[in-house]
Order: C-alpha cells, then sequence, then structure tokens
C-alpha cells in the first residue's frame, strides 16, 4: 500500500487545546510554559513571570501549606476512652511484670498492692433498722427454743417455699387477701402437715407413757 494512503512515517499532527493545528516548535514552546518555575525573590525576576506562572505557583504554595496543617485524627468505634485507657494500663502492667523476676521474696510487697486498692461494696444490715425492728422484723442469730428445727416438727409452707431461719422467723405476715388466696391453693397441705404433727406427738407421747414404768 501507498505510505501516503496508510500514514506510515508521516509527521504527528499537534493541536492546541481549541483543536487548531501548531507546529511541532509551537507545542515544545507550549509545553515548557506549563512547567512550573520557582518563584525568584528578586525583584527583576518577579517582572518577567505570567500571570498564568503566578498563577500555577499561587496553587502549589496553597497545596504545600495544606499539608502542614494538622490531620483530623481517626476515631476508633466501639471502645471507648475508659475502655482504651484501661486497655493500654493493662499493657503496661503487663510489660513491667515480664520485666520482674519469676522469684517472689518476701521483701516484694508490690504483689498486693493492686488488690489492696480494690474497694468492697459494705451492704447495709437491714436487721439494725430501727423502723425495720418496731414493725417486727427480727432476725434471730440462734436458734430459738421454739423453733420448728428443735421440735421437730415441719414448718408451715409460704409461697416462696424458704424455711425459717436467720432470714425469716416464721410469723406468718400475709395480709388478709393473700392468706385467703394461699388457703384456697395449700389449705389441704397445711391441714395435712398439721395432722402429721399431731399423730408424731401422739406417738410420741405413748412412747414416753409407755416406757415411764419401766
Amino acid at each position: 500500500m501507498d505510505p501516503f494512503l496508510s500514514g506510515r512515517g508521516a509527521e504527528p499532527v499537534f493541536r492546541d487545546k481549541e483543536g487548531k493545528r501548531i507546529s511541532k516548535e509551537e507545542m515544545l514552546k507550549t509545553q515548557e510554559e506549563k512547567k512550573p518555575k520557582p518563584l525568584s525573590t528578586h525583584k527583576s525576576d518577579a517582572s518577567s513571570v505570567t500571570d498564568g506562572q503566578f498563577r500555577r505557583c499561587s496553587f502549589h504554595a496553597q497545596f504545600a501549606s495544606l499539608s502542614l496543617l494538622p490531620c483530623e485524627k481517626k476515631l476508633e468505634w466501639g471502645k471507648g476512652l475508659a475502655q482504651k485507657r484501661e486497655a493500654e494500663a493493662n499493657a503496661k502492667e503487663l510489660e513491667l511484670e515480664r520485666e520482674k523476676p519469676f522469684a517472689r521474696t518476701r521483701y516484694v510487697h508490690l504483689a498486693h498492692t493492686r488488690l489492696s486498692l480494690v474497694t468492697y461494696l459494705i451492704l447495709e444490715d437491714l436487721g439494725d433498722n430501727e423502723k425495720m425492728k418496731e414493725s417486727g422484723f427480727i432476725i434471730p442469730q440462734t436458734i430459738p427454743s421454739h423453733s420448728w428445727l428443735k421440735r421437730g416438727i415441719d414448718f408451715p409452707p409460704n409461697r416462696y417455699g424458704m424455711k425459717p431461719g436467720r432470714h425469716w422467723d416464721g410469723v406468718d405476715r400475709s395480709n388478709v387477701y393473700i392468706v385467703l388466696i394461699l388457703w384456697v391453693i395449700e389449705g389441704f397441705e397445711k391441714e395435712s402437715i398439721k395432722r402429721q404433727n399431731e399423730k408424731r406427738a401422739t406417738e410420741r407421747e405413748a412412747y414416753l407413757w409407755s416406757v415411764s414404768d419401766m
């Protein structure tokens, strides 16, 4: 094929930003103008700087000033400041413990320092309250003589299934409505327990009467 038709070995065509055809020398000249030149402090050089070069240099100066600004801190999601500080403190403590010798002596008094600084919650003694004592709330510290444990009988059932002891003195302080409900639900159980206790008392009395003459 003819090189003229195929374009083989033809010179490249250069065009400006408006699409007009220009020569190679003009293209090289425009490329040289686009290259940024450093600003000089001399007044004689400042007059030779074109408007386009000045704008490009000012843009580069603004970009350099932006790079010197403090960067935004990256936030960590899912953890607060308190958890982060606690994790850092634990890591420092592990580093200190790793540097300490494995053997412990009696002069090492820092091992229990952390445990000694822990404050435990002190619960209020509700049984020592005067208003609770006036209402009849008394917690016996010892087993009284009238206790069901010493008499060997079953305790009356309650809605919590709690046995009389230091947390409950065995006195039923329920109001009338709760007593009626419990009587319907647990009335037969109370009667059966009462009969069992009476039967045991009768058998014990008969046994004591039978061995009294021996």
